[in-house]
Protein backbone atom coordinates (compact mmCIF):
# COMPACT_ATOMS: atom_id res chain seq x y z
CA UNK A 1 0.00 0.00 0.00
CA UNK A 2 2.58 2.27 0.47
CA UNK A 3 4.44 2.02 -2.65
CA UNK A 4 1.39 2.20 -3.95
CA UNK A 5 0.84 5.97 -2.72
CA UNK A 6 4.95 6.45 -3.19
CA UNK A 7 4.08 5.34 -7.03
CA UNK A 8 0.64 8.10 -7.16
CA UNK A 9 3.11 10.59 -5.40
CA UNK A 10 5.67 10.74 -8.02
CA UNK A 11 3.34 10.87 -10.67
CA UNK A 12 1.44 13.67 -9.28
CA UNK A 13 5.10 15.30 -8.84
CA UNK A 14 6.08 14.67 -12.56
CA UNK A 15 2.34 15.86 -13.70
CA UNK A 16 2.76 19.35 -11.80
CA UNK A 17 6.35 19.47 -13.28
CA UNK A 18 5.29 19.07 -16.55
CA UNK A 19 2.10 21.27 -15.94
CA UNK A 20 5.09 23.75 -14.89
CA UNK A 21 7.26 23.36 -18.22
CA UNK A 22 4.79 23.95 -20.25
CA UNK A 23 3.26 26.70 -18.76
CA UNK A 24 6.60 28.96 -18.97
CA UNK A 25 6.70 27.47 -22.68
CA UNK A 26 3.39 28.49 -23.81
CA UNK A 27 4.24 32.05 -22.20
CA UNK A 28 7.76 32.43 -23.66
CA UNK A 29 5.97 31.78 -26.91
CA UNK A 30 3.13 34.12 -26.52
CA UNK A 31 5.94 36.84 -25.62
CA UNK A 32 7.50 36.25 -28.57
CA UNK A 33 4.48 36.26 -30.87
CA UNK A 34 3.11 39.59 -29.45
CA UNK A 35 7.03 41.29 -29.91
CA UNK A 36 7.09 40.13 -33.49
CA UNK A 37 3.49 41.58 -33.77
CA UNK A 38 4.59 45.24 -32.33
CA UNK A 39 7.50 45.43 -34.60
CA UNK A 40 5.52 44.57 -37.71
CA UNK A 41 3.19 47.10 -36.66
CA UNK A 42 6.27 49.30 -36.45
CA UNK A 43 7.50 48.52 -39.99
CA UNK A 44 4.12 49.03 -41.41
CA UNK A 45 3.58 52.60 -39.69
CA UNK A 46 7.08 53.23 -40.93
CA UNK A 47 6.71 52.25 -44.34
CA UNK A 48 3.16 54.80 -44.69
CA UNK A 49 4.98 57.73 -43.47
CA UNK A 50 7.98 56.67 -45.97
CA UNK A 51 5.32 56.65 -48.74
CA UNK A 52 4.11 60.28 -47.56
CA UNK A 53 7.53 61.87 -47.43
CA UNK A 54 7.73 60.31 -51.03
CA UNK A 55 4.19 61.88 -51.87
CA UNK A 56 4.75 65.37 -50.09
CA UNK A 57 8.74 65.38 -52.07
CA UNK A 58 6.94 64.48 -55.57
CA UNK A 59 4.15 67.43 -54.93
CA UNK A 60 7.15 70.05 -53.82
CA UNK A 61 9.36 69.50 -56.98
CA UNK A 62 6.28 69.69 -59.31
CA UNK A 63 5.42 72.55 -57.30
CA UNK A 64 9.04 74.06 -58.13
CA UNK A 65 9.01 73.04 -61.46
CA UNK A 66 5.91 75.22 -61.99
CA UNK A 67 7.32 77.89 -60.55
CA UNK A 68 10.50 78.17 -63.09
CA UNK A 69 7.97 77.67 -65.89
CA UNK A 70 8.11 73.73 -66.43
CA UNK A 71 5.51 71.17 -66.78
CA UNK A 72 5.03 68.41 -64.44
CA UNK A 73 5.73 65.88 -66.81
CA UNK A 74 9.36 67.81 -67.86
CA UNK A 75 12.15 65.69 -67.01
CA UNK A 76 15.71 67.30 -65.54
CA UNK A 77 17.00 66.37 -69.12
CA UNK A 78 14.85 68.71 -70.96
CA UNK A 79 15.01 71.45 -67.46
CA UNK A 80 18.62 71.31 -67.87
CA UNK A 81 18.93 71.84 -71.43
CA UNK A 82 16.21 75.12 -71.16
CA UNK A 83 18.74 76.35 -68.56
CA UNK A 84 21.89 76.13 -70.39
CA UNK A 85 19.90 78.04 -73.82
CA UNK A 86 18.71 80.63 -71.63
CA UNK A 87 22.31 81.31 -69.93
CA UNK A 88 23.19 81.05 -73.54
CA UNK A 89 21.17 83.31 -74.87
CA UNK A 90 21.63 85.66 -71.88
CA UNK A 91 25.18 85.75 -72.93
CA UNK A 92 24.61 86.35 -76.39
CA UNK A 93 22.15 89.41 -75.36
CA UNK A 94 24.93 90.96 -72.95
CA UNK A 95 27.38 90.82 -76.25
CA UNK A 96 25.15 92.56 -78.63
CA UNK A 97 24.91 95.68 -76.06
CA UNK A 98 26.67 98.71 -76.91
CA UNK A 99 27.75 100.91 -74.65
CA UNK A 100 29.14 104.50 -74.58
CA UNK A 101 32.90 105.54 -74.92
CA UNK A 102 34.68 104.90 -71.73
CA UNK A 103 31.54 102.85 -69.93
CA UNK A 104 31.50 99.16 -69.43
CA UNK A 105 28.69 96.97 -68.50
CA UNK A 106 29.15 95.16 -64.66
CA UNK A 107 31.50 91.78 -65.00
CA UNK A 108 29.54 88.82 -65.93
CA UNK A 109 28.35 86.36 -63.87
CA UNK A 110 30.91 83.09 -62.74
CA UNK A 111 29.62 80.27 -64.24
CA UNK A 112 29.04 78.73 -60.77
CA UNK A 113 26.38 81.57 -60.16
CA UNK A 114 24.26 81.20 -63.03
CA UNK A 115 21.12 80.13 -61.20
CA UNK A 116 17.81 82.03 -62.09
CA UNK A 117 17.52 84.02 -58.76
CA UNK A 118 21.48 85.58 -59.51
CA UNK A 119 20.28 86.07 -63.16
CA UNK A 120 17.58 88.29 -62.06
CA UNK A 121 19.53 89.55 -59.60
CA UNK A 122 22.19 90.65 -62.27
CA UNK A 123 19.88 91.96 -64.86
CA UNK A 124 18.34 93.92 -62.18
CA UNK A 125 21.99 95.55 -61.66
CA UNK A 126 22.31 96.13 -64.78
CA UNK A 127 19.32 97.69 -66.97
CA UNK A 128 20.26 100.37 -63.81
CA UNK A 129 24.00 100.35 -65.34
CA UNK A 130 22.59 101.30 -68.73
CA UNK A 131 19.98 103.89 -67.19
CA UNK A 132 22.39 106.10 -65.66
CA UNK A 133 24.61 105.76 -68.67
CA UNK A 134 21.56 107.08 -71.16
CA UNK A 135 21.21 109.80 -68.62
CA UNK A 136 24.86 111.22 -68.65
CA UNK A 137 24.56 110.49 -72.67
CA UNK A 138 21.71 113.26 -72.46
CA UNK A 139 22.94 115.51 -70.75
CA UNK A 140 25.94 115.89 -72.62
CA UNK A 141 24.43 116.07 -75.67
CA UNK A 142 22.00 118.79 -74.00
CA UNK A 143 25.42 120.77 -72.43
CA UNK A 144 26.41 120.81 -75.69
CA UNK A 145 23.68 121.95 -77.75
CA UNK A 146 23.15 124.90 -74.81
CA UNK A 147 27.25 124.93 -75.98
CA UNK A 148 26.34 125.61 -79.48
CA UNK A 149 23.59 127.98 -79.60
CA UNK A 150 25.13 130.10 -76.94
CA UNK A 151 28.42 130.22 -79.90
CA UNK A 152 25.85 131.06 -82.44
CA UNK A 153 24.20 133.74 -80.52
CA UNK A 154 27.45 135.61 -79.79
CA UNK A 155 28.69 135.43 -83.41
CA UNK A 156 25.40 137.06 -84.33
CA UNK A 157 25.61 140.07 -81.89
CA UNK A 158 29.33 140.60 -83.17
CA UNK A 159 28.35 140.95 -86.67
CA UNK A 160 25.43 143.45 -85.92
CA UNK A 161 27.48 145.38 -84.15
CA UNK A 162 30.21 145.86 -86.97
CA UNK A 163 27.73 146.51 -89.02
CA UNK A 164 26.05 148.89 -87.09
CA UNK A 165 29.69 150.52 -86.60
CA UNK A 166 29.94 150.88 -90.27
CA UNK A 167 26.82 152.78 -90.57
CA UNK A 168 27.96 155.59 -88.50
CA UNK A 169 31.54 155.63 -90.31
CA UNK A 170 29.66 156.31 -93.10
CA UNK A 171 28.68 159.73 -93.91
CA UNK A 172 29.91 161.13 -97.18
CA UNK A 173 26.61 159.63 -99.23
CA UNK A 174 23.62 159.69 -97.52
CA UNK A 175 21.89 157.88 -100.15
CA UNK A 176 24.56 155.45 -100.15
CA UNK A 177 25.01 154.92 -97.03
CA UNK A 178 21.38 154.46 -96.65
CA UNK A 179 21.43 152.07 -99.23
CA UNK A 180 23.76 150.01 -97.32
CA UNK A 181 22.20 150.74 -94.71
CA UNK A 182 18.82 148.97 -95.97
CA UNK A 183 20.48 146.54 -97.31
CA UNK A 184 22.83 145.32 -94.49
CA UNK A 185 19.71 145.50 -92.31
CA UNK A 186 18.14 143.43 -94.49
CA UNK A 187 20.38 140.99 -94.81
CA UNK A 188 20.69 140.92 -90.77
CA UNK A 189 17.46 140.35 -90.25
CA UNK A 190 17.11 137.67 -92.43
CA UNK A 191 20.20 136.22 -90.85
CA UNK A 192 18.34 136.70 -87.71
CA UNK A 193 15.37 134.93 -88.62
CA UNK A 194 17.67 131.72 -89.92
CA UNK A 195 19.33 132.12 -86.40
CA UNK A 196 15.95 132.11 -84.81
CA UNK A 197 14.67 129.09 -86.38
CA UNK A 198 17.71 127.29 -86.08
CA UNK A 199 17.54 127.99 -82.31
CA UNK A 200 13.75 126.62 -82.58
CA UNK A 201 14.96 123.30 -84.24
CA UNK A 202 17.60 122.73 -81.61
CA UNK A 203 15.73 123.30 -78.90
CA UNK A 204 12.67 121.06 -80.50
CA UNK A 205 15.17 117.97 -81.46
CA UNK A 206 16.26 118.56 -77.85
CA UNK A 207 13.05 118.11 -76.31
CA UNK A 208 11.86 115.57 -78.13
CA UNK A 209 15.60 113.48 -77.36
CA UNK A 210 14.69 114.58 -73.29
CA UNK A 211 10.73 113.31 -73.80
CA UNK A 212 12.42 110.00 -75.63
CA UNK A 213 14.85 109.09 -72.93
CA UNK A 214 11.86 110.17 -70.35
CA UNK A 215 9.79 107.17 -71.99
CA UNK A 216 12.97 105.10 -72.17
CA UNK A 217 13.70 105.56 -68.80
CA UNK A 218 9.68 105.15 -67.78
CA UNK A 219 9.76 101.52 -69.32
CA UNK A 220 13.12 100.61 -67.89
CA UNK A 221 11.55 101.81 -64.42
CA UNK A 222 8.95 99.33 -65.10
CA UNK A 223 10.59 96.41 -65.93
CA UNK A 224 12.83 96.51 -63.07
CA UNK A 225 9.87 96.83 -60.98
CA UNK A 226 8.47 93.95 -62.61
CA UNK A 227 11.67 91.86 -62.26
CA UNK A 228 11.85 92.92 -58.67
CA UNK A 229 8.42 91.99 -58.50
CA UNK A 230 9.44 88.65 -59.76
CA UNK A 231 12.39 87.74 -57.87
CA UNK A 232 11.04 88.61 -54.30
CA UNK A 233 7.94 86.08 -55.27
CA UNK A 234 10.68 83.14 -56.49
CA UNK A 235 12.81 84.56 -52.87
CA UNK A 236 9.28 83.75 -50.97
CA UNK A 237 8.77 80.68 -52.68
CA UNK A 238 12.32 79.54 -51.97
CA UNK A 239 11.56 80.48 -48.42
CA UNK A 240 8.69 78.31 -48.17
CA UNK A 241 10.63 75.24 -49.77
CA UNK A 242 13.73 75.53 -47.35
CA UNK A 243 12.10 76.49 -44.30
CA UNK A 244 12.58 73.87 -41.22
CA UNK A 245 11.16 73.42 -37.97
CA UNK A 246 11.32 70.29 -36.99
CA UNK A 247 13.07 70.10 -33.42
CA UNK A 248 14.67 66.94 -32.02
CA UNK A 249 15.50 66.74 -28.21
CA UNK A 250 19.85 66.24 -27.18
CA UNK A 251 19.26 64.07 -24.08
CA UNK A 252 16.92 62.24 -21.93
CA UNK A 253 16.58 61.92 -18.18
CA UNK A 254 18.44 58.89 -16.87
CA UNK A 255 17.84 58.78 -13.16
CA UNK A 256 15.28 60.93 -10.92
CA UNK A 257 14.81 61.70 -7.26
CA UNK A 258 10.90 62.66 -6.89
CA UNK A 259 11.96 63.10 -3.02
CA UNK A 260 15.15 65.69 -3.45
CA UNK A 261 13.49 67.00 -6.76
CA UNK A 262 16.77 66.49 -8.15
CA UNK A 263 16.92 64.51 -11.96
CA UNK A 264 19.87 63.35 -13.76
CA UNK A 265 20.78 63.65 -17.69
CA UNK A 266 23.05 62.27 -20.12
CA UNK A 267 24.56 65.92 -21.14
CA UNK A 268 27.65 66.71 -19.51
CA UNK A 269 31.01 68.39 -19.93
CA UNK A 270 32.11 67.03 -23.68
CA UNK A 271 28.97 68.16 -24.81
CA UNK A 272 29.02 72.05 -23.99
CA UNK A 273 26.92 72.11 -21.27
CA UNK A 274 26.76 74.76 -18.42
CA UNK A 275 25.74 75.52 -15.03
CA UNK A 276 21.52 77.30 -15.03
CA UNK A 277 21.25 76.13 -18.47
CA UNK A 278 16.97 75.31 -18.60
CA UNK A 279 15.50 72.42 -20.54
CA UNK A 280 12.04 71.64 -21.37
CA UNK A 281 11.13 68.13 -20.56
CA UNK A 282 9.05 66.03 -22.59
CA UNK A 283 7.86 62.19 -22.94
CA UNK A 284 9.95 59.28 -24.31
CA UNK A 285 7.55 58.89 -27.36
CA UNK A 286 8.34 62.64 -28.20
CA UNK A 287 10.05 62.75 -31.87
CA UNK A 288 9.24 66.49 -32.32
CA UNK A 289 9.15 68.67 -29.89
CA UNK A 290 7.09 71.57 -31.95
CA UNK A 291 4.09 68.88 -31.75
CA UNK A 292 3.45 68.38 -28.17
CA UNK A 293 3.42 70.26 -24.85
CA UNK A 294 6.00 70.22 -21.87
CA UNK A 295 5.82 68.30 -18.85
CA UNK A 296 8.21 69.63 -16.77
CA UNK A 297 10.81 71.99 -16.69
CA UNK A 298 14.17 71.63 -15.20
CA UNK A 299 17.56 73.89 -14.12
CA UNK A 300 21.28 72.10 -14.48
CA UNK A 301 22.65 72.56 -11.21
CA UNK A 302 25.86 70.73 -11.42
CA UNK A 303 28.14 69.48 -14.28
CA UNK A 304 29.14 65.49 -12.92
CA UNK A 305 30.67 64.38 -16.05
CA UNK A 306 31.71 64.37 -19.98
CA UNK A 307 27.92 62.94 -20.11
CA UNK A 308 26.35 63.60 -17.04
CA UNK A 309 24.88 66.33 -15.08
CA UNK A 310 22.52 66.72 -11.85
CA UNK A 311 19.58 69.31 -12.43
CA UNK A 312 16.80 70.33 -10.43
CA UNK A 313 12.73 69.89 -11.48
CA UNK A 314 12.07 74.38 -11.75
CA UNK A 315 8.15 73.35 -12.63
CA UNK A 316 5.92 69.54 -13.07
CA UNK A 317 2.45 68.17 -12.79
CA UNK A 318 1.56 66.13 -10.14
CA UNK A 319 -0.48 64.04 -12.39
CA UNK A 320 2.09 63.59 -15.12
CA UNK A 321 5.78 63.23 -13.19
CA UNK A 322 9.28 63.49 -15.16
CA UNK A 323 9.79 59.23 -15.36
CA UNK A 324 13.74 57.85 -16.34
CA UNK A 325 13.30 58.17 -20.45
CA UNK A 326 11.95 61.34 -20.90
CA UNK A 327 13.70 63.89 -23.38
CA UNK A 328 14.94 67.18 -23.13
CA UNK A 329 15.12 70.19 -25.04
CA UNK A 330 16.47 73.82 -24.94
CA UNK A 331 15.74 75.95 -28.44
CA UNK A 332 18.79 78.09 -26.81
CA UNK A 333 21.17 75.10 -26.51
CA UNK A 334 22.76 72.33 -28.47
CA UNK A 335 25.82 70.20 -28.09
CA UNK A 336 29.12 71.81 -30.07
CA UNK A 337 27.23 74.61 -31.35
CA UNK A 338 26.17 78.43 -29.96
CA UNK A 339 22.92 79.27 -30.69
CA UNK A 340 22.03 82.69 -32.70
CA UNK A 341 18.44 85.05 -31.54
CA UNK A 342 17.00 88.16 -32.21
CA UNK A 343 14.66 90.20 -30.25
CA UNK A 344 11.74 92.15 -31.69
CA UNK A 345 8.74 93.98 -30.35
CA UNK A 346 8.04 94.48 -26.26
CA UNK A 347 9.62 91.62 -24.96
CA UNK A 348 7.42 91.10 -21.71
CA UNK A 349 7.95 87.88 -19.75
CA UNK A 350 5.19 88.59 -17.36
CA UNK A 351 2.25 90.38 -19.50
CA UNK A 352 2.21 93.42 -17.15
CA UNK A 353 2.96 95.88 -20.08
CA UNK A 354 6.61 96.24 -19.11
CA UNK A 355 9.93 95.53 -20.83
CA UNK A 356 11.91 92.13 -19.69
CA UNK A 357 14.40 92.67 -22.56
CA UNK A 358 17.33 92.76 -20.76
CA UNK A 359 16.13 90.35 -18.51
CA UNK A 360 15.36 87.95 -21.73
CA UNK A 361 18.93 88.99 -23.03
CA UNK A 362 20.33 87.61 -19.80
CA UNK A 363 18.99 84.52 -20.05
CA UNK A 364 19.68 83.54 -23.56
CA UNK A 365 23.46 84.22 -23.41
CA UNK A 366 23.51 82.37 -19.68
CA UNK A 367 22.43 79.54 -21.59
CA UNK A 368 25.60 79.73 -24.29
CA UNK A 369 23.58 81.59 -26.87
CA UNK A 370 24.10 84.91 -28.62
CA UNK A 371 21.68 87.48 -29.79
CA UNK A 372 22.74 89.11 -32.63
CA UNK A 373 20.10 92.20 -32.64
CA UNK A 374 17.17 93.46 -30.55
CA UNK A 375 15.41 96.86 -30.02
CA UNK A 376 15.85 99.52 -27.31
CA UNK A 377 13.41 101.13 -25.30
CA UNK A 378 13.10 104.08 -28.24
CA UNK A 379 12.68 100.90 -30.51
CA UNK A 380 16.02 101.74 -32.87
CA UNK A 381 17.45 97.78 -33.89
CA UNK A 382 20.80 96.99 -31.76
CA UNK A 383 23.09 94.81 -34.15
CA UNK A 384 21.91 92.50 -37.45
CA UNK A 385 19.90 89.50 -38.09
CA UNK A 386 22.59 87.41 -40.48
CA UNK A 387 22.30 83.71 -42.00
CA UNK A 388 23.47 82.15 -39.19
CA UNK A 389 20.78 84.01 -36.79
CA UNK A 390 18.53 80.67 -36.09
CA UNK A 391 15.38 82.28 -34.53
CA UNK A 392 13.46 85.75 -34.72
CA UNK A 393 12.25 85.72 -30.88
CA UNK A 394 8.25 87.99 -31.58
CA UNK A 395 7.29 89.84 -28.44
CA UNK A 396 4.28 91.90 -28.43
CA UNK A 397 4.25 93.83 -31.39
CA UNK A 398 3.72 97.71 -31.92
CA UNK A 399 0.67 98.98 -32.56
CA UNK A 400 -1.11 102.47 -34.25
CA UNK A 401 -0.36 103.87 -30.99
CA UNK A 402 3.65 102.81 -30.89
CA UNK A 403 7.02 105.03 -31.38
CA UNK A 404 6.98 105.08 -35.04
CA UNK A 405 11.08 104.14 -34.52
CA UNK A 406 9.48 100.77 -32.73
CA UNK A 407 6.80 99.89 -35.94
CA UNK A 408 10.04 100.87 -38.19
CA UNK A 409 12.31 98.59 -35.84
CA UNK A 410 10.07 96.05 -35.93
CA UNK A 411 8.96 96.03 -39.70
CA UNK A 412 13.10 95.91 -40.18
CA UNK A 413 13.89 92.93 -38.25
CA UNK A 414 10.79 90.90 -39.94
CA UNK A 415 12.11 91.81 -43.56
CA UNK A 416 15.38 91.17 -42.16
CA UNK A 417 14.96 87.32 -41.08
CA UNK A 418 12.49 86.96 -44.06
CA UNK A 419 15.25 87.62 -46.58
CA UNK A 420 17.98 85.58 -44.48
CA UNK A 421 15.17 82.79 -43.71
CA UNK A 422 15.59 83.23 -40.00
CA UNK A 423 12.83 81.21 -38.50
CA UNK A 424 9.93 82.89 -35.75
CA UNK A 425 8.96 81.81 -32.27
CA UNK A 426 6.68 83.69 -30.28
CA UNK A 427 8.64 84.46 -26.95
CA UNK A 428 5.51 82.27 -24.90
CA UNK A 429 6.44 79.60 -27.31
CA UNK A 430 10.30 79.85 -26.60
CA UNK A 431 10.04 79.66 -22.72
CA UNK A 432 8.08 76.88 -22.75
CA UNK A 433 9.84 75.11 -24.57
CA UNK A 434 13.04 75.43 -22.73
CA UNK A 435 10.97 74.85 -19.69
CA UNK A 436 11.67 78.16 -18.51
CA UNK A 437 9.77 79.15 -14.78
CA UNK A 438 9.93 82.47 -13.51
CA UNK A 439 10.09 81.61 -9.65
CA UNK A 440 10.66 85.65 -9.05
CA UNK A 441 7.36 86.87 -10.57
CA UNK A 442 6.58 90.53 -8.72
CA UNK A 443 2.86 91.16 -8.21
CA UNK A 444 2.26 94.89 -8.20
CA UNK A 445 -0.71 96.64 -6.58
CA UNK A 446 -2.36 100.02 -7.17
CA UNK A 447 -2.02 101.94 -10.81
CA UNK A 448 0.81 99.38 -11.92
CA UNK A 449 -1.25 96.28 -11.39
CA UNK A 450 -1.63 93.49 -13.82
CA UNK A 451 -5.18 92.30 -13.77
CA UNK A 452 -4.49 89.05 -15.05
CA UNK A 453 -2.46 88.24 -11.55
CA UNK A 454 -5.88 88.63 -9.63
CA UNK A 455 -7.99 86.20 -11.75
CA UNK A 456 -8.41 83.06 -10.43
CA UNK A 457 -6.36 79.97 -11.89
CA UNK A 458 -6.96 75.92 -11.87
CA UNK A 459 -4.40 73.72 -9.97
CA UNK A 460 -1.39 72.62 -12.21
CA UNK A 461 -2.85 68.88 -12.36
CA UNK A 462 -6.41 70.46 -14.16
CA UNK A 463 -9.68 71.25 -12.25
CA UNK A 464 -11.21 68.34 -10.08
CA UNK A 465 -13.61 65.88 -11.78
CA UNK A 466 -16.69 64.46 -9.57
CA UNK A 467 -15.79 60.58 -9.13
CA UNK A 468 -19.77 60.17 -9.41
CA UNK A 469 -19.98 59.31 -5.96
CA UNK A 470 -22.40 62.14 -4.54
CA UNK A 471 -23.74 62.44 -0.65
CA UNK A 472 -27.21 62.06 -0.20
CA UNK A 473 -27.72 65.61 0.96
CA UNK A 474 -26.93 66.89 -2.70
CA UNK A 475 -29.16 64.20 -4.82
CA UNK A 476 -31.80 65.98 -7.19
CA UNK A 477 -35.47 66.71 -5.00
CA UNK A 478 -37.99 64.75 -6.82
CA UNK A 479 -41.40 65.72 -5.98
CA UNK A 480 -43.87 63.00 -3.92
CA UNK A 481 -45.43 60.65 -5.67
CA UNK A 482 -49.01 61.97 -6.10
CA UNK A 483 -48.18 65.49 -5.60
CA UNK A 484 -48.85 68.40 -8.04
CA UNK A 485 -46.28 70.51 -7.11
CA UNK A 486 -43.35 71.73 -9.26
CA UNK A 487 -40.85 71.12 -6.62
Amino acid sequence: MARENQGLQIALIVFVMLTLILGVTTFVFYRQYEEKLTAANAANAERDKVKQDLGLAQKDVVELKRMIGFGASDTMQVIGDEFRKDMHVMALNRAQIKMPQGRDLPADLPEGERVYRKVLQHLNETILVKINQYLATAENEKAQLQKQLADRERDAGTRIAQHEEEVKKTGADLQQVAADFKKQASGLNAEKDRLLTERKEIEDKGNKKIASLQTSLAQQVKDTEKAQTVAVHIRDQIDKLTKQTFEIAYGKVELVNQRTGRVYINLGEADGLRRLTTFGVYTSATDDVTQVDVKAGIEVIEILGPHLSEARITNDKPGNPVVPGDVVFTPIWAPGRRIHFALGGLIDIDHDGQSDLERVRSIITTNGAVVDAYQDATGKVIGNITPETTYLVVGTPPDEKSRRDMRRGYTSLLEAAKTNVVRQIKLDELLQRMGYHDTNQVTRFGTGANPADFRPKPPPEGMPVSSGNVSPLFQPRQPSRGSRSTY
